[in-house]
């Protein structure tokens, strides 16, 4: 199988040779049990630790698993899996080959920017027809993104970074934090949050505005509750929002007259030529209407698992609903003389109900949803 390089090394004890070391086992439930990443018949890449950490967005994951690539156009990202997937239906919420979970949930595609900045533990990445486990929205793989439980033990973290790129005045933050509080010996919780903002890496230098940046906000709190070994219930609730205008911008800016009747200039016409005043850089043309591809969303998920005579059930109850409102220039002239808007809503109630066991040699799992 597809093992990514993060496998974490932990010291041997116990009479062992000091200083020797060995490769600690990775448990994934890719294939929606629980198992040992060395034992899955298929190919299945896990992420853990601190290649997780350092993960900006789901599209990292292209320069650490083989593969995989992303295409991001705006608020909807395009997924290809060893050459195949969506990628032509770029900022098309209702197109998905690659389907993107979160605890074995599967997340509206116009989410799937924001909800990857969630308090995550590792990710997974299931190649090749997944669509028996996953269903149709994983014809050519799943990505599998599994988050933090809460601690036994009062703990958290904050991080926070400030940076600039050599765009002109396209400065980047970063806020989140988490802590996990026990509030009995069975019930604990955790509250996750963050903030980010990008200006944007296009830029207008005469209007002063940017595109291609991103602002986002994210809260999740999760309950845990464990009275016994053979039990456990999470419940998780997440609040989220993003603007990620699609980056659209003209190759140079238009000098008047000519710049109040010229909307797409050829820049091989000597007259076009003669309009245009190119910018510094590639990233400096006109942006004289701003855009936006403002995204919101809330999910809800109540995870059940219970150990029985014949198997493990576990039973999954997801909504979600979700908004994507797109504005964008035609023309890119501040006349506005063609402008494209459009709204898509999705809400979703999902639930999942399965049994699995392993008997010997054997194991079987079975399930319904709906």
């Amino acid at each position: 199988s597809d093992v990514a390089p993060t496998v974490e090394v932990a010291e041997v004890s116990d009479g062992a040779t000091s200083g020797a070391r060995r490769l600690e086992s990775v448990t994934v439930t890719a294939r929606r049990v629980e198992e040992r990443l060395e034992d899955i018949p298929a190919s299945v890449s896990a992420i853990t630790g601190d290649d997780v950490a350092r993960m900006q967005s789901l599209a990292d994951l292209q320069s650490i698993v083989s593969g995989v690539t992303f295409q991001t156009i705006g608020p909807i990202p395009a997924i290809g899996i060893r050459g195949f997937g969506n990628r032509t239906q770029a900022g098309n919420p209702s197109n998905s080959t690659v389907g993107i979970f979160q605890d074995g949930v599967f997340v509206s595609p116009t989410l799937a920017t924001v909800i990857n900045r969630t308090d995550t533990e590792r990710v997974e990445v299931a190649k090749g027809p997944q669509s028996t486990l996953y269903g149709r929205s994983s014809f050519t793989g799943a990505i599998n993104i599994v988050t933090n439980d809460p601690a036994d033990e009062l703990s958290g973290y904050v991080d926070a970074g400030y940076g600039s790129s050599s765009t002109e005045g396209d400065d980047l933050w970063r806020l989140r934090g988490a802590v996990s509080l026990p509030l009995s010996d069975t019930l604990s919780v955790r509250f996750y949050g963050l903030l980010e903002n990008r200006d944007g890496f296009t830029y207008d230098s005469l209007t002063g505005n940017h595109s291609g940046g991103y602002d986002r906000q994210l809260g999740r709190v999760r309950l845990l509750w464990e009275p016994n070994d053979a039990v456990s219930a999470r419940l998780t609730a997440t609040i989220m929002s993003d603007d990620v205008p699609l980056p659209l911008v003209t190759a140079g800016r238009i000098r008047p007259p000519l710049g109040r009747s010229i909307i797409f200039a050829n820049p091989f016409s000597p007259a076009a030529q003669t309009a245009l005043q190119y910018g510094s850089s590639v990233w400096d043309a006109q942006y004289a209407t701003p855009q936006k591809g403002e995204v919101k969303g809330e999910q809800t998920t109540l995870d059940l698992r219970f150990d029985t005579p014949l198997g493990q059930v576990v039973s999954l109850t997801d909504y979600q609903h979700s908004t994507l409102d797109t504005s964008l220039s035609l023309d890119l002239t501040a006349l506005g003389w063609g402008t494209g808007t459009g709204t898509y809503y999705d809400t979703r109630l999902s639930q999942e109900v399965r049994l699995s066991n392993t008997v010997g040699r054997w194991s079987y799992l079975g399930g319904v949803y709906f």
